[in-house]
């Protein structure tokens, strides 16, 4: 009887404090998990809106519109990426027939 006096009271004041430190545990996570769902909605405002200024200062309603095509509107970094794979493919040993630029080469 004694042991159950002593013990028993201890046993609740522990139980009773692993509870509390649960309930404060989940509080302080949903308390997080809002604040992130929060931080994500900004994140994803601030994405949308950088997309629509990029778009505004470029100029393009339509993305597709003003690339390659056989009216060779092509933008600058296009005609420089050609330009370079050109290069990094030139061979000397077997020149381009078809290029001007190879024109007395065999």
């Amino acid at each position: 009887m004694i042991i159950w006096k002593i013990f028993l009271p201890r046993i609740t004041y522990s139980i009773e404090n692993r509870k509390s430190r649960v309930v404060n545990d989940l509080d302080e996570a949903q308390k997080l998990k809002e604040n992130a769902e929060k931080k994500l909605k900004e994140y994803n405002e601030i994405i949308e809106k950088s997309k629509k200024e990029a778009k505004k200062i470029l100029g393009l309603k339509n993305p597709r519109k003003n690339y390659g095509g056989a009216m060779e509107n092509r933008t600058p970094d296009l005609r420089i990426a050609n330009a370079t794979l050109y290069q990094l493919s030139y061979d000397p040993t077997h020149a381009n027939a078809a290029d001007p630029r190879c024109e007395g080469r065999a």
